[in-house]
C-alpha cells in the first residue's frame, strides 16, 4: 500500500510532517501534485491515485486545488472508490470542510468544532487496543481550546477511537467505499524536535493520534515492536540473604506472586563476597532473577572518565570478575551494563561496544556534562544510538512510570524498565503498584532479565512480497520465526557502520558476507525454519591496548567505598540523621 500526499505548489507543513512520520515509521509513500488546470476533475484521482492507496485529504489543500467554497461529490465519490483508505486531518470549522466531512464520511460526520470548554482530557476508547495499542482507555494531557476539534455526528455507525469530553477526536467510518480516517488535530510536531524529559502528556495530541492511524492503516507493512519486555532492576545490592531492606527470599515470593523479574545490578568488585544461599536461589529460578553489570567498582563516575583506556582497564577487570563468579556459581551474567550513579562518557560508549556487550541501561539519557535534549525521533526509537554508535535503553523510576509513559515506551518498542534501590523494600506497595500498572497495560508482556530485554527490542515490517524485515539495536538480537514456513529475514542496524563490524554470528554460524546498507547502515539476511527463533550477534574490534593494572591507592580507595555503602546500606538507612553524615563521608573518601 502506499500513502499518497496531495499538494498544491508545495507540501503543507502539516502534511510534509505527516510524510515524515510515515516514513519513519516505515510506510512506502509519495507525493502527487494537484494541478490546478485540473481544479475538481473527478478523473484526475481515478487517473494518478494508486488503487488501493491511502489518500491524505487537508481540507486545506482541497480547496486550494478546487478554488470554490464546497467540496464536489464526484471527487468524493472517486477518492472514495479508488482508496482503500482515506487519512482526513488538518480539518478546520467552516462551509468547505463540512461539506468534504460529510461526503467522505457518507453523512455519519457532518462538521468539525473547536472545542467548548477548557480543561478536557484525551480519552482513549476501552475497546480500542488494535488501534491506541498499549493506550487503550487511558486518560492523557489537556485538550487545546483553537487547535483541536471535535466532530459532529450525523448518524449512529462510527467508530469513536479517541474523545474530548464525550465527543469524537479520532473516529473511523467504515461504509461503501474507502475506509476513513478522521482526525481532529490541527498540528503534528516536527520529529527533529528535542522533547528531551518533557512528559508524554506535553506532546501526545501531537503525534499519537496520526502514528496510531498510520498503525491501523498499514498493519504489518510498517514498523512495529517484535515482543514487548519489562524488566525491574535493582541497583547495588550484594548477593547476601539480607542487604539493607531487601531480602532475596521475600522479593522472590513476591515476583511469583506478582508476576514480575528482577535483574540484579551487580558490582563486579563483590564477586567474591557472595552468599551460597542466595547463589543457589538464582540458579533455581532464572525466570524470575538475573544480574548484569553494574561498572566494576562503583566508585564516583568511573565510567564518565574520558580516558577511553582506564575505561577499558574497569571493562575488562569486571569481565574477569564475572567470570570467575559464574565458574563458582554456575549463574551467567547479562552483558548489559547499567552505569554506577547514572554517569557515563561517550568514551565509555565506545569500549562498552569493542567490548561486545549487548546494550547499556541507564536512567539519565545524556553523558555526564552534556546537557544533551533527545529530539523526538530518537525518543521514539526502542534505544538511543548517537553515543558511538552504542545502544542505550533507558530506563524509569517508579516515579515517572505513569501509564502514559509506560504506554508510550510499549507503543514504540521499548521494553519497561523500571530502576529502584533497596530501599523501595521498606514499603513495595508502590513499586508493585507500577508492576501491576505495566500488566494491566500490557497483558501479553515478558518480565525477563535485560539480556533478553534488549535482544527482544527490535521492530519489524512486512514488504508487499512478504519479505520480514528487522531492526536490531542491542550489538545481540532475538529473530523468531512464529509462522508455518521457512521465512528469510533481512536483519539491519541502522546505526553501526558497514566497516566498523568485524562479522555477524547467526548461532553456530558465522555470517562474514555483511552487506552495506548505505544510510540503513548495516544488514545480513538469514532463513529461519518455522517455530524456531535464533540469536543474531555483530562482532565488533577491540583495539584498545592491553589494560593497566590498577594500582594500590585505587584498590585502597574502592574497597573502603564499598564498605562505607554497605554500612550506609544495610545500618544507617533506618537512622536519617547518622545516613546523612556518612553520605558526607562517602565522598570524602570518593575524593
Amino acid at each position: 500500500m502506499k500513502l499518497v500526499v496531495p499538494f498544491v505548489d508545495e507540501l503543507a507543513t502539516l502534511d510534509s510532517r505527516l510524510l515524515r512520520l510515515a516514513e519513519f515509521l516505515g510506510a512506502n509513500c509519495r507525493t502527487l501534485e494537484l494541478p490546478k488546470s485540473v481544479a475538481a476533475d473527478a478523473s484526475f484521482f481515478e487517473k494518478s491515485l494508486p488503487e488501493g492507496s491511502c489518500c491524505v485529504i487537508n481540507p486545506e489543500v482541497m480547496q486550494q486545488w478546487i478554488g470554490q467554497d464546497e467540496f464536489p461529490s464526484a471527487v468524493a465519490s472517486a477518492l472514495l472508490a479508488r482508496c482503500s483508505h482515506l487519512l482526513v486531518h488538518g480539518v478546520r470549522s467552516g462551509r468547505f470542510d463540512s461539506g468534504l466531512i460529510t461526503l467522505l464520511s457518507e453523512g455519519y460526520l457532518t462538521r468539525a468544532q473547536e472545542i467548548e470548554n477548557s480543561g478536557q482530557s484525551y480519552r482513549c476508547a476501552n475497546d480500542s487496543r488494535d488501534f491506541c495499542e498499549a493506550f487503550s482507555g487511558l486518560v492523557i494531557g489537556m485538550a487545546r481550546p483553537g487547535i483541536d476539534r471535535v466532530f459532529s455526528v450525523g448518524k449512529p455507525g462510527i467508530r469513536t477511537l479517541l474523545s474530548i469530553g464525550d465527543l469524537p477526536y479520532v473516529t473511523c467510518v467504515s461504509s461503501t467505499g474507502a475506509k476513513a480516517f478522521f482526525l481532529g488535530t490541527y498540528e503534528i510536531i516536527d520529529l527533529q524536535e528535542e522533547i528531551g524529559e518533557d512528559p508524554v502528556s506535553t506532546f501526545f495530541s501531537r503525534l499519537l493520534p496520526h502514528a496510531m492511524t498510520l498503525r491501523a492503516i498499514f498493519g504489518t507493512e510498517v514498523w512495529r515492536p517484535t515482543a514487548q519486555s519489562a524488566s525491574l532492576v535493582v541497583d547495588d545490592p550484594v548477593l547476601r540473604e539480607n542487604y539493607g531492606f531487601l531480602n532475596f527470599k521475600a522479593l522472590l515470593g513476591l515476583m511469583k506472586e506478582q508476576n514480575f523479574h528482577t535483574s540484579l545490578a551487580f558490582i563486579p568488585h563483590n564477586f567474591r563476597r557472595c552468599s551460597s544461599s542466595v547463589l543457589k536461589l538464582f540458579l533455581e529460578n532464572p525466570r524470575y532473577l538475573s544480574l548484569c553489570f553494574h561498572g566494576n567498582d562503583h566508585t564516583q563516575a568511573e565510567f564518565a572518565s574520558n580516558n577511553s583506556a582506564l575505561i577499558h582497564t574497569f571493562v575488562v577487570t569486571a569481565e574477569k570478575r564475572i567470570g570467575t563468579l559464574q565458574k563458582i556459581s554456575g549463574i551467567s551474567c547479562d552483558k548489559v551494563m547499567v552505569f554506577p550513579q547514572g554517569k557515563f562518557s561517550v568514551e565509555a560508549m565506545d569500549v562498552l561496544r569493542a567490548r561486545n556487550f549487548d546494550a547499556a541501561v541507564n536512567t539519565v539519557p545524556h553523558p555526564r556534562g552534556e546537557k544533551v535534549r533527545l529530539s523526538l525521533s530518537e525518543l521514539c526509537e526502542p534505544a538511543v544510538t548517537r553515543y558511538g554508535s552504542f545502544p542505550l535503553f533507558l530506563r524509569r523510576s517508579i516515579d515517572h512510570c505513569g501509564a502514559e509513559d509506560i504506554a508510550f515506551d510499549l507503543f514504540f518498542g521499548k521494553p519497561a524498565l523500571v530502576v529502584e534501590h533497596h530501599q523501595i523494600f521498606k514499603d513495595p506497595e508502590p513499586l508493585l503498584d507500577v508492576i501491576a500498572r505495566i500488566n494491566s497495560l500490557c497483558p501479553a508482556i515478558r518480565w525477563v532479565g535485560l539480556a533478553q530485554a534488549v535482544r527482544n527490542a527490535t521492530l519489524q515490517r512486512r514488504s508487499s512480497d512478504s519479505m520480514a524485515f528487522t531492526r536490531g539495536y542491542a550489538n545481540s538480537i532475538e529473530v523468531r520465526n512464529s509462522g508455518s514456513q521457512l521465512a528469510e529475514y533481512a536483519i539491519e542496524w541502522p546505526h553501526i557502520d558497514f566497516d566498523e563490524a568485524l562479522e555477524c554470528k547467526a548461532g553456530d554460524a558465522i555470517r562474514r558476507h555483511c552487506s552495506d546498507n548505505g544510510d540503513r547502515g548495516l544488514r545480513i539476511q538469514i532463513n529461519l525454519p518455522p517455530q524456531t527463533s535464533q540469536v543474531v550477534s555483530v562482532v565488533q574490534r577491540d583495539d584498545f591496548p592491553e589494560p593497566a593494572a590498577l594500582g594500590m591507592k585505587w584498590k585502597t580507595k574502592a574497597f573502603l567505598r564499598r564498605r562505607l555503602s554497605e554500612i550506609r546500606d544495610d545500618y544507617l538507612s533506618k537512622n536519617a540523621p547518622v545516613l546523612a553524615f556518612a553520605k558526607t563521608l562517602q565522598r570524602l573518601v570518593a575524593h
